[in-house]
């Protein structure tokens, strides 16, 4: 089942500076450590989240409806 109370948050490696985009099964599913696709490296968030730009306002609203009804 998809978790439709997904928290997105804009991510960008504290590394490189470089905008961190979650795939696959990292794209709907929140964690906490984010692995930079760039430079490999790993870094902490604050909550449980996957990255903003993979899923938009208008897919995610989209999934949370069609699991809703």
């Amino acid at each position: 089942m998809i978790n439709t109370d997904i928290v997105r948050i804009d991510c960008d490696c504290p590394e490189c500076g470089k905008e961190h985009v979650d795939r696959d099964y990292w794209a709907l599913n929140p964690h906490k450590t984010h692995l930079c696709e760039h430079c490999g490296s790993l870094f902490p968030v604050t909550e449980r989240s996957v990255s903003r730009s993979f899923i938009s306002s208008e897919f995610h609203q989209t999934i949370k409806h069609l699991f809703e009804n």
